[in-house]
């Protein structure tokens, strides 16, 4: 459920982020699926794999289709790529199977689509604490591009940026940013901790923007309101509104 959310509330932004105008062409989503990443699973030999693995790729794609999205391709990307069962995957997709594919995770990627969503993905090869994390067949040790260690997942989105699609997973990163600051205040007093309230402002700041921005490309470009969407942008708005009221209320530090 929550993968459909950050899908389609972020399938937006990416849409209107993209170089081509959002008004020129409709929105086209790509998603590769891989398995380790699947939520319930404790071994890629589990027999409920493909069924748990088909369920969040459904999710996604019910999020992309929410937000507007035209066409869904989903690249099965996961050892034989043949585990999504075909009986219960959303019939509005075209999707692509098989292991024979020059491009692997990638294949079927241009420049036509909108936005790429990694779905089941996981940590690259020697990852502490990653469930399963490999890059690539497993023999790999370490993947270095420009002096860049990286997983699949950003060797994908490189492959993503040639064609200049973006991969959609800024909105859940400033998540994470948000908390580690949150937590970072917490155990920070001083002048240290007002500069990061500072920082968690001017951020929870630009989300309200950002939040404004998708809300303009829902109700003039895409036509269409979903509850999600608007979900997602009370929540950065509620955001900032706390932000704004622990900054103004934290004291000022007095002059030395």
């Amino acid at each position: 459920m929550m993968r459909g959310i950050v899908a389609f509330a972020l399938a937006i932004g990416c849409q209107a982020g993209n170089t081509l105008s959002a008004q020129q062409r409709p929105l086209s989503v790509y998603i590769s699926a891989d398995m380790e990443g699947i939520s319930g699973l404790s071994s890629t030999d589990d027999p409920l794999g493909p069924r748990f693995m088909t369920r969040e790729v459904n999710a996604a794609i019910a999020g992309a289709f929410n937000a507007g999205a035209v066409r869904v391709v989903v690249n099965d990307a996961h050892g034989s790529h043949t585990n999504l069962l075909q009986d219960q995957l959303d019939p509005r997709v075209t999707l692509i199977r098989g292991a024979l594919k020059p491009f692997g995770m990638m294949q079927g990627l241009d420049s036509s689509f909108s936005a790429v969503l990694f779905v089941g993905f996981h940590g690259k090869a020697n990852s502490p604490g990653g469930f399963a994390a490999h890059t690539g067949s497993g023999i790999v040790a370490d993947l270095r591009i420009n002096g860049a260690s990286l997983g699949e997942g950003g060797m994908n989105t490189l492959y993503a940026a040639w064609y200049g699609v973006p991969v959609a997973f800024i909105g859940l990163a400033g998540y994470l940013v948000l908390l580690g600051l949150a937590l970072a205040v917490l155990q920070t007093e001083g002048v240290v901790q007002r500069r990061l309230l500072t920082i968690g402002f001017l951020l929870a700041l630009g989300g309200v923007g950002f939040s404004a921005y998708l809300t303009y490309i829902e109700v003039y470009v895409i036509e269409a309101i979903c509850i999600w969407c608007v979900t997602y942008e009370v929540s950065l708005l509620l955001r900032f509104l706390i932000a704004l009221i622990v900054y103004y209320r934290q004291p000022k530090p007095e002059p030395v």
